[in-house]
Order: structure tokens, then sequence, then C-alpha cells
């Protein structure tokens, strides 16, 4: 009989080894929180890395092990991209910045505007930031 899986674990293929990427990446700087479902009251404010339609990479200073299933909270006002997703941690290495570089493999994919709109803003808020 198989073992009892994580809430929301069956939403997920598994990891394929080896690098796989169809999908343009896009650099992005924008806060978030995320959390592991088994504990999903306990929130971590990170930063998010990089995005494509079916994955996203986090800087966290917790290092989480593959495989964990987290809940993930992009910070947007206007709501226009998903306020909530789901990822499962597909590999972490330490940044040069200090910290850890957490990617995960999203259980949707986001479609192509959402995953720009996450660049574009990011972009626009540090062109503002540039210019003051």
């Amino acid at each position: 009989m198989p073992e009892p899986s994580a809430p929301g674990t069956e939403l997920l293929a598994d990891v394929v080894a080896g690098e796989r990427r169809t999908r343009e990446r896009y650099a992005t700087v924008r806060g978030a929180s995320c959390s592991p479902i088994v504990a999903h009251d306990a929130a971590l404010t990170v930063r998010v890395h990089d995005v494509t339609a079916r994955g996203i990479g986090l800087l966290t200073r917790r290092r989480f092990e593959r495989g964990t299933m987290l809940y993930i909270r992009i910070q947007d006002a206007s709501q226009a991209v998903y306020p909530l997703l789901m990822g499962k941690v597909a590999h972490v290495r330490t940044h040069e910045l200090g910290g850890w570089l957490v990617g995960c493999i999203l259980a949707g994919e986001l479609r192509e505007a959402a995953v720009r709109a996450l660049a574009e803003r990011a972009a626009e808020s540090q062109s503002t930031k540039a210019s003051t």
C-alpha cells in the first residue's frame, strides 16, 4: 500500500534529472513570502530571483530540502499576478551574497503575461530607484 503524500503533492510531477528548461527565464527582484505546506503558518520573507512559466527561484536565509512543498505568495498590491503559488523545491545552492537560492517547480503554469508582468514591474521599480 503506498504511503500517504503531503497535501498538494499530487499536483506536481516528479522532478526529472537534468536541465530541461524550455521557457524563457526572467530575472527579477520582488518581495515574497513562502512557507512549507506542512507549516503553513510559518511564513518566511524571501526575494524572487527569477521566474518562468513553470518555475521560480527564491533567495532565502533558510535552506529547504529538495522535494519540500512550499506555498509562495508574491507581494503585489494590484493582485495582477497569482496571489498564492505552490511549488516543489527542485534544487538548492548557496548564493554568492549569502543565504540560499532555492529553485522550485510550480504546481501550475503561469501565463506568459503574468511572467512578463513580474519581470517588467521589477524593472520599472529598479529604474525608478535609479533615477531618484
